[in-house]
């Protein structure tokens, strides 16, 4: 078991510790590294870098689109179209069964966002049902 030991020590011991280079040879190849850089850099690169084009504001556009058979692109509908609020709303809850967030209705007639089991770490949202309507695009 020692022979074992010792023979492993000298393998870790031999691969850890790289061959020292002489100190005229290091500061050889760092010259000639920064003249290399100073070189390059100075034919190649402009003054200042060019500025990146910037994209074109688009205007905000809803999340949803209206359809002949109802709402489509909705988050979460995994590519349903919904003719109406309720019917989306308990398509979010069902899927909700599966901790994705959904839109639960309270007692008092007002919508709860709930998110699952990181609901104890964000502060609740709360709706009405004319919010969900706007939001989603739904007529009443």
């Amino acid at each position: 078991m020692r022979i074992i030991l010792a023979t492993a020590c000298f393998w870790l011991g031999a691969c850890a510790a790289p061959a020292e280079q002489d100190s005229a040879e290091q500061d050889t190849q760092a010259s000639l590294q920064s003249a290399a850089f100073e070189t390059e850099s100075s034919e190649t690169m402009p003054d200042t870098p060019p500025e990146p084009e910037k994209p074109a504001k688009k205007p905000d556009q809803p999340i949803f689109r209206e359809t002949p058979e109802g709402i489509a692109g909705l988050p979460a509908s995994d590519g349903k179209t919904f003719s109406s609020l309720d019917e989306y709303l308990a398509h979010l809850e069902v899927k909700g069964h599966t901790d994705r967030p959904f839109w639960e209705r309270m007692k008092d007639g007002r919508y709860r966002w709930n998110t699952g089991r990181g609901m104890q770490f964000t502060e609740p949202k709360y709706a009405t049902r004319d919010e969900l309507l706007e939001k989603y695009g739904f007529s009443e």
